[in-house]
């Protein structure tokens, strides 16, 4: 009876039923494509920057203050990591570590003849070690990739074009000729300088900063947010140590008693320099081989890599306390912490979209309450009647929830299945975008939105809930209606 009365009234009221269905429709196909945006952000975010960019876990110095390692403000070095190869012994040693990078990330100059010198962001590392972790890391433009213990450098494609817009140079890979379809607009070749070799000069704290001459490898890319990683070019580690002062401990030379009875038999340089009688061979035989200078490596980060992406805290958390109880000078922080303001910006763009898909939850709750409501008090005569013969308060309650539970079926369920409908469509239509911010609300290059069962779940637990709140108010209303008010009405 309450199922064929609900239709009946339905059908008797079809102008504020097609309303509240329509904002019941337009309200769910919001949030469920607003629900796939953000799985697909979060899916974004996670392929790229955990899986082909920086890794799950950023281990640093436990010197390091700040821990926005990657895009630290001002140019401010990152501390090295000391007893490195201990670090890495226990850090590997967690059976939920697959993978752990050294690499040293810092910032030179590049110098030129033709412009002024201007920063350059470089990652060193060991190539091999490089491609093992990152396999679908970077893409190459041109040239060839190094391998083994090669020097040469990765220039990236946004790195070549701030040498361009400098110092009118534009890198070819040593060895390749001039691709010109890879000119930008309005350069042709006999208006840039065509180099394969680039002059750094060392940018650190140390006096003992070098200027090198990098031979370059290739061209690359990387996958997802070139704009902003592609601030980073890829060096040798040798290269990158040299260039800023980091150099390895070598033995220290050992002289012969031969040697060093030459030493002291030869007077001439030291009458020049000192004008006084050269040492005696005892004395020179008594002077302590030089000790080997202990130097701390160029490595600043260990990106880490695990098995398990939703445990990161944990896993954090446990390499911490293996650290720790080492007494070793470093110390882990999840991906998003060593992002920075760039983690902080995209979960900021999550968070609004999430608001977006709140305010819409929150007007479709408000606009069916009023809707619903008016259509209590336009039936104070059928509801009053309906007392009048007998209907309990919890039968007028049943009928209202009956009736809006109806429309929620219906135009609601009709809401997700337009929204997946719409969302494949989105998926197949490949919108790209090379503008930052928009790869960040993106998640990478491509709008790639996602339904998953959590969120159709999400949906329906929304869908619900809009129900559930919006015909409370109204049946409080029905529930006051008396068969006085019927015949007072009339």
């Amino acid at each position: 009876m309450l199922f064929h009365l609900s239709v009946r009234n339905l059908l008797r009221h079809r102008g504020k039923s097609l309303v509240i269905g329509s904002i019941l429709f337009i309200g769910t196909l919001i949030m469920t494509i607003g629900n796939a945006v953000i799985s697909g952000l979060d899916t974004g975010l996670a392929l790229h920057f955990r899986q082909q960019l920086c890794g799950d876990i950023v281990v640093i110095s436990s010197d390091q203050i700040k821990e926005n390692v990657f895009f630290i403000p001002m140019g401010e070095a990152v501390e090295s990591i000391n007893q490195l190869d201990e670090v890495l012994r226990v850090v590997t040693q967690n059976n939920k570590v697959r993978v752990a990078l050294p690499v040293a990330k810092g910032i030179v100059f590049v110098l030129n003849e033709d412009g002024e010198p201007y920063f350059q962001m470089l990652l060193g590392v060991r190539f091999n070690d490089y491609y093992r972790a990152f396999p679908d890391g970077i893409s190459v433009i041109e040239g060839h990739l190094p391998t083994g213990n090669t020097r040469g450098l990765l220039l990236s494609t946004k790195s070549r074009d701030e040498l361009l817009t400098f110092s009118n140079t534009w890198p070819v890979p040593k060895g390749e000729t001039l691709v010109t379809a890879n000119l930008p607009a309005g350069i042709t070749p006999n208006t840039v300088t065509i180099k394969s070799e680039i002059i750094f000069m060392g940018y650190s704290d140390r006096d003992t900063s070098l200027d090198i001459i990098s031979t370059v490898n290739a061209i690359i890319s990387y996958p997802a947010f070139n704009q902003l990683w592609g601030y980073f070019s890829i060096i040798d580690i040798d290269s990158y140590n040299e260039c800023n002062g980091y150099y390895q401990p070598v033995p220290s030379a050992k002289i012969s008693a031969k040697d060093r009875e030459l030493l002291a038999n030869y007077t001439h340089l030291d009458d020049i320099l000192f004008g006084g009688t050269p040492p005696s061979h005892d004395a020179i035989a008594d002077i302590p081989p030089p000790q080997t200078e202990r130097v701390k490596s160029g490595y600043n980060l260990i990106l880490v890599k695990i098995d398990t992406p939703d445990a990161i805290e944990s896993v954090v958390h446990e390499i911490n306390h293996d650290l720790s109880s080492h007494n070793l000078p470093a110390r882990a922080i999840t991906w998003k912490a060593a992002l920075g303001q760039v983690a902080q910006m995209a979960f900021l763009m999550r968070a609004v979209l999430f608001g977006f898909v709140t305010i819409v939850f929150l007007v479709a709750i408000i606009v069916i309450t009023n809707t619903l409501s008016l259509a209590a008090m336009e039936r104070v005569s059928e509801i009053g009647m309906m007392r009048a013969i007998g209907a309990q308060r919890r039968f007028v309650s049943l009928m209202f929830v009956a009736e809006t539970s109806f429309l929620s079926i219906i135009f609601g369920g009709l809401g997700i299945g337009v929204g997946v409908i719409s969302i494949g469509g989105l998926q197949h239509m490949t919108i790209r975008t090379s503008n930052r911010l928009v790869e960040l609300f993106f998640g990478g290059p491509v709008f790639r939105p996602m339904i998953t069962a959590t969120d159709i779940g999400l949906g329906l637990l929304q869908l619900g809930v809009v129900t559930v709140v919006a015909v409370t108010y109204p049946i409080y209303i029905a529930r006051r209606i008396s068969p006085n008010d019927a015949i007072s009405r009339d």
